[in-house]
């Protein structure tokens, strides 16, 4: 389970070429490109 309040760093996304978006803390809008990454990834 995740924690809801943006004090990890396990739902790390990428949105709109922005790397590093707290999924917990953003919601998603129309228009989001939203993509997986990998921790390794940089």
């Amino acid at each position: 389970m995740f924690c809801g309040i943006g004090a990890c760093f396990d739902c790390l996304l990428t949105v709109n070429g922005v790397r590093d978006v707290r999924a917990c803390r953003r919601r998603a809008r129309d228009g989001d490109v939203v993509a997986t990454q990998s921790r390794d990834a940089r």
